[in-house]
């Protein structure tokens, strides 16, 4: 499943509708479309408990499955010599997993 993100200057915002469900691993992927200004390597910062840094690959990613807990996590964005995003909220849902 994919959770689709919009960065325009310093503002991230989801785009998708989907609602994700804890303790998923490999499987939540994350892509991001950027204004013009957002240029160079790009890395998404995921955080729960603890921030995990990834660099975007054709912007995007695979979730770390560390932070898809309920009741949810945070991601944002960076780039060259340090473009900066705000942070969007991604809610997660309690999963059946035991």
């Amino acid at each position: 499943m994919e959770l689709i993100f919009q960065v325009e200057k310093q503002q991230i915002y989801r785009t998708d509708q989907a609602h994700p469900v804890a303790d998923s691993k490999n499987y939540l992927t994350a892509s991001f479309s950027f204004s013009e200004e957002w240029t160079g390597t790009k890395t998404a910062i995921f955080t729960a408990d603890k921030p995990y840094t990834l660099q975007l690959t054709e912007n995007a990613c695979v979730i770390p499955w560390e932070v898809i807990k309920a009741p949810g996590f945070w991601v944002s964005v960076y780039c060259g010599d340090r473009v900066t995003a705000n942070r969007a909220q991604v809610y997660v849902e309690e999963s059946g997993y035991q």
